[in-house]
């Protein structure tokens, strides 16, 4: 019937978004060696930046139990090194502390689908537009 077939349009639309979200862009610029070794200087120091970040963070979680956005911070950094089971696992303790925050639905949504588990992500997807809809962040 229409109202399911709209609402699985739904679904896929909020996956594929997830999926824009997280995938890398092609590399266009074939045939330019000094833009690509800059660019791979800069990810490599970017990474190095977030090994680092996501070290600090876990120190903070330690020291600070139950900080939803120090854990939320921790499961971004976590996903954008590609460790997206962590990120999962840490995003998820995240909404527990603090289920209110649309932006960790949203992470968490991003690291699910990372890890090719697609369906929690479009759960997650649609509690975090529900959420930040109530606090007045979607139209």
């Amino acid at each position: 019937d229409l109202p399911s077939m709209m609402g699985q349009g739904m679904r896929i639309s909020l996956v594929l978004a997830s999926l824009l979200l997280v995938a890398p862009a092609p590399d266009r610029r074939r045939g330019c060696p000094e833009g690509d070794s800059l660019r791979n200087r800069v990810s490599q120091e970017g990474k190095q930046a977030l090994e680092r970040a996501a070290d600090a963070y876990q120190e903070c979680a330690h020291r600070s139990p139950g900080d939803a956005s120090i854990l939320n911070n921790l499961g971004v950094a976590l996903d954008a090194l590609g460790r997206h089971d962590e990120a999962a696992l840490t995003l998820s303790q995240a909404v527990s502390l603090d289920p209110s925050t649309h932006q960790s639905h949203a992470a968490l949504a991003g690291a699910l689908a990372s890890s090719g588990r697609c369906a929690e992500a479009i759960t997650r997807l649609e509690d975090a537009l529900s959420i930040a809809g109530t606090h007045g962040y979607a139209d």
